[in-house]
């Protein structure tokens, strides 16, 4: 490619549409050096590259890199004893380089704040804060099954490990040793933040295989008090997306709704899997909406399990839940209340424990 080629191709002005898009004077100048290529193998690489970052962009919108500080001023060889020393001491770049590089690298910035993510950063607050030495058992019971739960406890006789203390209510955190097995159990809070809060925590003070239980609306015609396994859940809320890059679904673990599967069956308990419509607006269920998620393949709603799939994975624990059917919304000019699915509260909690015997 000679200088005549390059003119009659009008590549400068390539090069000028190109450099609109960068965003630093270092980037600016390797533009400006730029040159075509005639190695083919070269050239499939470098269109491999630009299609990884074009679809890197569409799932997760532009990466910001405001504020880094151009290095490319810093004499080639000279030797620093500490980074600090790279930056004038004006304050102008009151970062070091490296975590303003890692920050860069980390956030996936959106237009939209819900999709933004910061897959690596370590949190402020971690998840145990102030139950640092607390050791649960692995194998726990997270249940939306209200003053149920505390029944049982009371039944089987379980010592309080500790108490989860929110401004609203405490949550006994109980053990239980039964049949052999020694496993966690605990009250869910209703709601995506609430209940996912929660479960971080036991996570994090070592509760690593959950099952959890609760019920949930129907938007087809399912009697009440039915048994359902959710293969995977519309993220329609805002938690799940804290602890996972946005996508539309997130799968259950695979493992564990074999072993609920195989539960229900060894007891010869009628079940179904379902999709299931995770939202945060209780009362913005509204009729096309509803129509809308049943026409792409939502049976179920209810309000955490996207969320607790989204943190059971970003945790490296495993999680799956067991659903009971209770109000109706398969009809949207008249919501069926029915009795909320309250004969199937003490039924489902037995029937994780049972899970848990499997895993």
């Amino acid at each position: 490619m000679n200088k005549r080629s390059l003119r009659i191709l009008e590549f400068n002005k390539i090069l000028s549409m190109v450099t609109e898009y960068a965003t630093s004077p270092m980037a600016k100048r390797r533009v400006d050096r730029m040159k075509p290529q005639r190695d083919i193998e070269q050239i499939r690489k470098l269109q491999e590259e630009t299609n990884d970052a074009l679809n890197r962009l569409n799932r997760h919108g532009n990466i910001s890199f405001s504020g880094l500080c151009d290095i490319g001023a810093v004499p080639r060889g000279r030797k620093f004893s500490r980074i600090e020393n790279l930056w004038p001491r004006d304050g102008s770049c009151p970062l070091r380089f490296p975590e303003r590089i890692e920050r860069a690298k980390m956030i996936q910035k959106h237009e939209l704040p819900i999709l933004e993510y910061d897959s690596n950063s370590e949190e402020v607050i971690r998840p145990n804060h102030g139950a640092e030495q607390l050791k649960l058992p692995e194998k726990c019971v997270y249940a939306f099954l209200g003053d149920a739960v505390d029944d049982y406890a009371f039944e089987a006789e379980a010592t309080v490990a500790e108490t989860f203390e929110t401004i609203t209510r405490n949550y006994p955190v109980y053990i239980v040793k039964q049949d052999g097995m020694k496993f966690c159990l605990c009250a869910a809070p209703l709601g995506a933040p609430a209940a996912a809060q929660l479960m971080d925590f036991l996570i994090s003070c070592g509760c690593k295989k959950i099952i959890s239980t609760g019920s949930c609306g129907v938007l087809t015609d399912l009697a009440e008090n039915e048994f359902l396994i959710p293969v995977k859940a519309l993220r329609d809320e805002g938690t799940s997306y804290h602890y996972l890059p946005a996508s539309r679904y997130i799968e259950l673990n695979k493992n564990i709704r074999d072993a609920i599967e195989h539960t229900l069956l060894v007891q010869n308990i009628p079940f179904q899997e379902c999709v299931t419509w995770t939202t945060d607006g209780f009362f913005r269920e509204t009729r096309d909406m509803v129509e809308y998620r049943k026409s792409e393949g939502c049976s179920t709603v209810e309000m955490e399990c996207a969320a607790l799939a989204a943190c059971a994975q970003k945790r490296g624990a495993v999680f799956g839940q067991i659903l009971y059917t209770a109000d109706s919304l398969a009809n949207i000019y008249a919501h069926d209340e029915r009795d909320w699915g309250k004969g199937s509260l003490r039924k489902a909690l037995e029937l994780c424990i049972a899970v848990l015997q499997t895993i």
